[in-house]
């Protein structure tokens, strides 16, 4: 007789409920060990076990529900239309990668662009759109209320604030005129524009004083000071007013772009941010729709975390602020790796909106075996699910790109250089519409307007209204 017990209980004192349920992988398991002396002299035989089949119908919850993981991994990474022969107890719930392109879709673009009031005749018209005699009233009002109050507050006789007067319309018209006309004659100073000397001579000192032009740029004001504004709503104004505006005067074509843009700050700011490869790496980040001829669409100033797009899923939450009003109008939106990801790209689809754009490879939705295969210089290789285009292409280094709007398709396309190329139509489509930010950056680089000042607000007035 063995030294050690078997069972406490016989399968006769036992009730029917506890007979123990055994699945074909311990029934393995139980006879590789049925040598061993750990069982002998045990009632371990005499239990009447009951042998369940992991595929048969009487299967348990707990197996059916592994079951189902199993086949999700593998349709996340196979290459075909179907689940795996040897997993047939459960049907596809999604479609797998594949290299059939037949489910993207041809969407149409149901809009017209086009100037949504009539064609202004000169400059001063157009500049008379986005600046109405109410918007500025309002930033005189403001300045007014804002710069009575630095009067009361300060206790110097002798400083300028007290010999303040109240801004008027046709005044502050005069000086948006003077600081818009700085940027055509480039002198270092504010008070070189004032200097009598030949060299220096200018229009300036015929419409306003040094002086008093100096004290409206520092009392210079958008929001009421009684409602404790904090720094975004000192900017609120200014861009709510230009994104009502486009969004009145100005429908776009089929292609827009998507991407950020920087306006230089070094100054201690909670909202900074740093962009390595942007001109200006320092300073407040801007979120911009546009078209790929420059036309600026819509801005969204980033504020870190007082922003309502901070936090998990800020580039989508992005994207749908840019894209309200656009979407299920067949538009074609092309952004970077920054925003692009295959939820996004089938989010938009659903919308009736294509997007096309470089991929981040890290995303989890990516097909591995696109992100991992190793490709020669000018080898490319696609797949599609649901409408979702994604590839990889080599040129000097490997692409990864996504599109809802191309299929695995390459052209010819002639390079700066003069030579003939071969790339995937996503890549150089991408390539055509994406620098619309970049070169609304350039053009206002040309007449540059802004003035060093320690207030942030005042440095989103410049480039936004030149926008």
């Amino acid at each position: 007789m063995s030294d050690q017990s078997g069972p406490s209980k016989r399968l006769s004192a036992m009730p029917d409920h506890a007979r123990k349920r055994l699945k074909s992988i311990e029934v393995e398991e139980l006879l590789l060990d049925s040598d061993d002396d750990f069982y002998a002299g045990s009632d371990i035989d005499d239990i009447n076990y009951e042998f369940i089949d992991s595929e048969s119908d009487s299967e348990s919850e707990e197996d059916e529900a592994s079951q189902l993981q199993f086949c999700d991994a593998i349709c996340n990474n196979c290459v075909t239309t179907t689940c795996p022969p040897d997993q047939p107890s459960r049907a596809v719930s999604k479609t797998c990668w594949s290299t059939d392109f037949s489910s993207m879709r041809e969407i149409p673009f149901i809009r017209t662009n086009a100037l949504l009031v009539p064609a202004p005749n000169n400059p001063r018209d157009y500049f008379d759109l986005f600046v109405s005699e109410d918007y500025l009233q309002n930033i005189a009002d403001c300045s007014n209320r804002y710069a009575e109050n630095l009067k009361n507050s300060s206790n110097q006789v002798q400083s300028r604030i007290t010999q303040w007067k109240s801004l008027t319309l046709e005044e502050l018209k005069i000086f948006i005129g003077l600081l818009l006309h700085t940027s055509t004659t480039k002198m270092n100073r504010v008070v070189d524009y004032w200097k009598i000397h030949r060299l220096y001579k200018s229009v300036f000192p015929q419409y306003m004083s040094r002086n008093r032009f100096q004290i409206i740029l520092r009392c210079l004001h958008f929001v009421d000071e009684q409602n404790n504004a904090d720094r975004m709503d000192k900017c609120k104004l200014v861009i709510d007013n230009f994104n009502n505006v486009m969004e009145c005067i100005y429908y776009p074509g089929k292609n827009l772009s998507l991407d950020e843009s920087m306006i230089l700050w070094r100054g201690r700011l909670i909202f900074r941010q740093n962009i390595k490869r942007k001109r200006h790496k320092y300073g407040i980040k801007l979120y911009v729709l546009a078209e790929p001829n420059g036309i600026i669409l819509k801005v969204h100033v980033f504020a870190s975390t007082l922003d309502v797009t901070a936090g998990k899923g800020h580039t989508k939450k992005i994207v749908d602020k840019l894209l309200e009003g656009k979407l299920n109008a067949g538009h074609a939106v092309f952004m970077d790796s920054f925003y692009n990801s295959y939820g996004l790209a089938a989010k938009l689809l659903e919308q009736n909106t294509y997007c096309t754009g470089t991929l981040n490879k890290k995303h989890k939705d990516n097909p591995n075996s696109i992100i991992t295969k190793k490709l020669k210089k000018g080898e490319n290789v696609s797949q599609c699910r649901n409408g979702v285009h994604i590839g990889k292409w080599k040129d000097k280094r490997e692409i990864n790109y996504i599109s809802t709007e191309f299929p695995d398709e390459m052209q010819e396309v002639i390079t700066r250089r003069g030579t003939v190329a071969t790339k995937p139509a996503a890549i150089i489509n991408y390539n055509k519409n994406m620098s619309g930010v970049d070169l609304q950056d350039q053009m206002l680089s040309y007449y540059p307007c802004e003035r060093k000042t320690l207030r942030c607000w005042k440095k989103l007035l410049n480039p936004i209204c030149q926008k």
